[in-house]
């Protein structure tokens, strides 16, 4: 798992100091769900993280233990941003103010950049 505070670039003020990070599945180990990334909210003064959008995370767990699926998490859903990126050993913000995920199991690196205005 790899983190990445993103500062204002071309994802937007939205995503200003929040904290992106990933998990380290495989899609054959989570049940086709694996490599999520996630997104966290920071506050201004960047000492803790802001859980306030999920109240199930509010004794700050991600506990999936009762759970049948043991990865379908059902604590963190509205912190995933991305699904199926695999295997993740870095997420950086490049000069452009995109996000770069390097996966390993799917040895390549993806951008995340903002969508097209529709």
């Amino acid at each position: 798992m790899s983190a990445s505070a993103q500062r204002t670039g071309v994802l937007g003020p939205a995503y200003s100091g929040t904290l992106w990070f990933g998990s380290a599945r495989w899609l054959g180990q989570a049940g086709g769900t694996g490599g999520n990334r996630y997104c966290l909210r920071l506050p201004l003064a960047r000492d803790n993280l802001d859980l306030s959008a999920n109240p199930r995370l509010a004794d700050k767990v991600a506990d999936n233990l009762l759970r049948a699926q043991k990865f379908d998490g059902k604590e963190s859903e509205t912190l995933v941003i991305g699904r199926c990126f695999g295997v993740t050993a870095a997420i950086e913000q490049g000069q452009d103010g995109n996000l770069y995920v390097v996966s390993l199991s799917d040895n390549r690196i993806y951008r995340i950049s903002a969508a097209a205005p529709g």
